[in-house]
């Protein structure tokens, strides 16, 4: 089961909860991950503390709590540069950070980078 609650962000979480049921049947997750909406401030702020990044991303996960982070306002930014639209962009981001929390993690190997990529492009063109 995925929960989605929102901290300091306007945007709403209805979108999020939607695609969190689709995916969540998809994979057949049956643990709880929450999942997070927050502003940009406080994404800056957790990407410096865990990452030592002084900047905003788009998703964190942190595999050890099954929690994820998404920052709408960095979603929306980089939806724009990539022309796509807002809920393409989170679909993507939240996918990501559910790979995350199985085990995928693209910046240590670029082999897994790849296998990440792959297995997150077959379950976009599944939803």
């Amino acid at each position: 089961m995925i929960v989605v609650s929102d901290k300091n962000c306007k945007q709403g979480k209805k979108p999020l909860e939607l695609l969190a049921k689709k995916v969540s049947d998809l994979l057949n997750i049956e643990e709880e991950i929450s999942v997070v909406l927050v502003d940009g401030k406080y994404m800056k702020k957790i990407n410096g503390q865990y990452r030592d990044k002084n900047i905003a991303t788009d998703v964190l996960a942190f595999e050890d709590l099954d929690e994820i982070f998404i920052c709408p306002q960095v979603v929306e930014k980089n939806a724009k540069e990539n022309s796509i639209t807002f809920n393409e962009e989170l679909t993507r981001v939240f996918i990501h950070g559910i790979f995350h929390l199985k085990g995928y993690d693209h910046e240590l190997v670029d082999k897994e980078a790849e296998e990440m990529k792959r297995v997150e492009n077959n379950l976009l063109k599944n939803l």
